[in-house]
């Protein structure tokens, strides 16, 4: 499943291996019930949500 969060940002699941798409550069990491609390707990996306959620990953 992919999931765009804002343009040229987009979420990749795949069972519990996720992918962070940035442009032209992938942040890969485990999808745990943290990490997906973490991401729904955005709102509105904005980049500095999105830097706090990597910081926790």
């Amino acid at each position: 499943m992919t999931i765009e969060l804002m343009d040229n940002v987009k979420l990749e699941l795949n069972g519990n291996e996720a992918a962070l798409l940035i442009g032209m550069n992938t942040v890969l990491f485990k999808w745990t019930d943290e990490a997906a609390a973490l991401f729904d707990d955005l709102d509105v996306c904005e980049p500095v949500e999105l830097l706090s959620i990597l910081s926790n990953i």
